[in-house]
């Protein structure tokens, strides 16, 4: 089990922000501001256990919120990059193996699930609300009713690169000679 804290501070996230604030007419940030990567609190744990020709693992990490940028309104006159933060996200993966030995041949049978309880972790969010799975522009979107022929507004809405992948099986084997 590991636990980290950590906090990452400075004035970009990236290079090209400055530069880009330039282009734009903008300025650059002069004051320390959470990075993009900021994550303050994580817990990690590996649980296994091995024999000579099989194992098992459990994989498991959980983390708080990565900071985003909110949506500023008219009452605030500027407002600080990565000043909220995004739901807490977890993970937890599960492998396994077996090896049949032939002479100096081995043959790898492998069972993996990646996000073994498929959840959903918001990546992305919409910075008017903090969440992924809502948005006040979606409320102003269906009053206006302009009739969607293929999908509906809440299907619009409902943005699946804002969240993690769903859970994933992998079975396979592995010939080593």
């Amino acid at each position: 089990i590991n636990y980290t804290i950590q906090q990452a501070k400075g004035t970009a996230s990236s290079p090209s922000q400055a530069w880009s604030a330039a282009q734009g007419g903008g300025m650059a940030e002069t004051y320390m501001i959470p990075l993009d990567w900021d994550q303050l609190h994580t817990i990690s744990t590996v649980l296994s256990y091995s024999e000579n020709n099989y194992g098992i693992s459990l994989i498991g990490k959980i983390g708080s919120g990565l900071p985003y940028t909110p949506l500023s309104n008219t009452n605030i006159s500027s407002l600080i990059q990565n000043s909220d933060k995004k739901p807490i996200s977890s993970t937890f993966d599960f492998k396994s193996y077996y090896i049949f030995s032939f002479g100096s041949y081995n043959l790898q049978f492998y069972f993996n699930i990646f996000n073994l309880f498929d959840r959903l972790n918001q990546t992305n969010v919409y910075n008017d609300s903090g969440v992924a799975d809502y948005t006040t522009y979606q409320q102003q979107a269906i009053s206006q009713d302009t009739g969607e022929y293929i999908n509906t507004v809440e299907e619009w809405f409902n943005n699946e690169t804002y969240y993690s992948n769903p859970r994933r099986v992998e079975i396979g084997i592995k010939y080593d000679f």
